[in-house]
């Protein structure tokens, strides 16, 4: 949908991606306040359950050094990401029944330690960032927004008028809230979690499929570039779908040509077709383990060797192996590869869990 509606900007959805036929990104902001002018005032009609923080962050930034006066009008929502544009308001004006949520800001990771080490850093310096721009708004000190973001506190529009996050709560009664994955919140209101529930609002879902449109529809962009009719932006799908390829030949490269799987490779064959485990923890597996894995390497050549050597020795008249005899051969290849399983992950130790 677009951002620019009879002068005014109407942010709705998802904050930084197109999910559930819903949302919008900082350069569709950027490219509206473009179109307005610097010195014009304007009115911003929200009402998001959040996003991405960096997109969230990108328009509080444009907006606030906008010229113009600008006018925040919660209609519905405005949480997490959402609720740093409406900082951005001169005026932030809540309808009454708008909420409006604070918290610290998440993300999902995969890895070993110091993967997850990398994100702590960086959410605790987004954390810092955030309550720096509560407290510009708000009077409360970085320390107390902070503790407030800790608590993933929710605020009716009376209340955050009184805590110093809206200037005005108004009458006219609030939107609905927006599509939004809202049991990803520790506190969010039971009437919204079911709600997301009831219209199968799951983000994990979202990104995954969109993911998937990716890997394997070159000619069906992702969501978040999908081609509207009223937005003459030009995708080049080609690229996305080449990028793609190229990242997971990439990855099935690594792993299959890494000194850990020497030895071992029907489980790196495995690991590499079947999975989309990340390359660090391929190897992980590989190096412990066992020795007998090249046993079950021998026994499972590629499929086009099998068929070749089928062929071959059917030509030449020699003994084909049973169906039996092949489910015994199969049986041994899968407890070999089960006990590599094991073994690997009993010596990656159990904090997985």
């Amino acid at each position: 949908m677009a951002v620019l509606v009879n002068g005014e900007l109407v942010l709705t959805g998802f904050v930084g991606d197109s999910f559930w036929e819903d949302g919008f990104t900082d350069k569709e902001v950027l490219e509206a306040l473009a179109e307005i002018g610097r010195d014009a005032d304007v009115t911003c009609r929200l009402n998001s359950g959040g996003g991405y923080v960096s997109h969230g962050k990108a328009i509080f930034n444009a907006l606030s050094m906008h010229k113009g006066k600008v006018t925040i009008s919660i209609e519905g929502m405005a949480a997490s990401a959402a609720s740093i544009i409406a900082m951005a308001g001169d005026e932030i004006i809540m309808r009454k029944g708008a909420t409006m949520m604070i918290h610290d800001p998440m993300v999902w990771t995969s890895g070993n330690s110091a993967e997850h080490q990398k994100s702590i850093e960086y959410l605790e310096t987004e954390a810092v960032s955030l309550a720096g721009i509560y407290a510009d708004v708000c009077g409360k000190s970085e320390d107390e927004c902070r503790a407030l973001m800790l608590a993933e506190t929710w605020l009716t529009a009376e209340q955050a008028v009184a805590e110093g996050f809206a200037t005005k709560a108004e009458t006219k009664p609030a939107k609905a809230a927006t599509a939004f994955d809202y049991s990803l919140y520790q506190h969010a209101p039971k009437s919204a979690v079911a709600l997301a529930k009831k219209n199968s609002w799951n983000l994990r879902e979202a990104l995954q499929a969109a993911s998937s449109a990716v890997a394997t529809s070159p000619k069906d962009p992702p969501m978040a570039e999908k081609t509207k009719a009223d937005d003459t932006t030009n995708v080049d799908t080609a690229k996305i779908a080449s990028d793609a390829a190229t990242a997971t030949k990439a990855r099935i490269g690594e792993i299959m040509n890494c000194d850990e799987a020497k030895g071992r490779e029907a489980l790196a064959n495995h690991i590499a077709f079947n999975t989309e485990m990340p390359v660090a923890d391929a190897k992980a597996m590989l190096a412990a383990a066992p020795a007998a894995a090249p046993a079950a390497a021998q026994a499972a050549p590629n499929a086009q060797t099998q068929a070749e050597n089928y062929g071959q020795r059917k030509a030449e008249g020699d003994n084909v192996a049973s169906p039996e005899a092949k489910a015994a051969s199969k049986a041994t290849i899968n407890a070999q590869w089960k006990n590599a399983f094991a073994q690997a992950n009993a010596a990656r130790g159990a904090t997985a869990a």
